[in-house]
């Protein structure tokens, strides 16, 4: 995944908006990132400081492929890997507040046409307990049986894909009894978009970007690996291999397949994503 470092305070709220001002002129933080950077020999490394009112200071050093000299910029689009989780839970909060959702909606009440085949065990699962990694799925992201190859090739729609994956996972039998322990599960979130998906009636790509993105004028922000096949136009993806990072490059197979983008697809700048933790800095704002 993508190498890069945000430093930042998160409280999640369900209202976002952009209307606060920010700092004028953000400090530059290079002279505390390429220390860093040497230190633990990365391709590159972006940082940021933020604060209720925006962005404090911002920085990026490093080189967008590993054993080239195009450096990164602070408008480049990093990978932000299972901070994307976050991003979802704050859409789904959106729903939550507009009464589309309930935090206690359950999945038979969701996907009825599943109950017949769907693990019994799961019938009462929450969306709250989807969002705190309670639901009792295993921490293995792919069905069973299957690779991160083959559900890459899932037919359909991403939506579709994803409605193939929940059908498949939610057959499967619980590691744990749902309710009953704290797992960490790419699975829990890839359910937990679909839910978004079935009751708004749009894709999660969609709502993410009405909902969240363009609300907060975070207008880098994309799903996938970044950049274009065979360019050096944003910084590469990198998979440390000893102590030599191999880069690879942007294409489908670079990212997380399209039936867990709600667990860990989104890419923005260091900028955008500083732009939706200080949203919830500022908290929930009253009407």
């Amino acid at each position: 995944m993508g190498l890069s470092l945000a430093v930042f305070a998160l409280a999640i709220a369900p209202s976002v908006s952009s209307n606060e001002t920010r700092p004028a002129s953000p400090q530059n933080l290079n002279s505390l990132l390429e220390p860093l950077l040497k230190k633990y020999e990365l391709p590159a490394l972006a940082g940021a400081i933020v604060t209720s009112k925006g962005l404090a200071a911002v920085g990026a050093v490093g080189v967008r492929k590993y054993g080239t000299d195009t450096p990164v910029t602070v408008e480049d689009q990093f990978h932000l890997g299972s901070d994307t989780k976050a991003m979802t839970a704050t859409m789904l909060a959106t729903l939550v507040e507009e009464g589309k959702l309930s935090w206690d909606t359950s999945l038979e009440q969701v996907f009825p046409e599943l109950v017949p085949k769907m693990n019994p065990a799961y019938r009462k699962v929450t969306l709250e307990q989807l969002m705190a990694h309670r639901a009792g799925f295993t921490d293995e992201s792919w069905p069973k049986g299957m690779t991160f190859a083959e559900v890459h090739t899932i037919p359909g729609t991403p939506r579709e894909q994803r409605a193939t994956y929940v059908a498949m996972v939610l057959s499967e039998p619980p590691d744990y009894p749902p309710g009953s322990k704290f797992l960490y599960s790419n699975r829990s979130y890839a359910v937990a978009g679909a839910i978004a998906e079935r009751v708004a009636n749009d894709s999660w790509e969609h709502l993410m970007q009405k909902r969240l993105f363009e609300p907060l004028g975070m207008s880098s922000c994309g799903f996938g690996a970044m950049g274009t096949p065979g360019r050096i136009d944003q910084p590469w993806q990198h998979k440390l291999l000893l102590t030599w990072y191999r880069p690879i490059e942007p294409g489908p197979m670079a990212d997380n397949p399209p039936a867990i983008a709600p667990a860990g697809t989104v890419h923005c700048s260091i900028i955008d994503w500083g732009k939706f933790v200080s949203a919830h800095l500022r908290g929930k704002r009253e009407s």
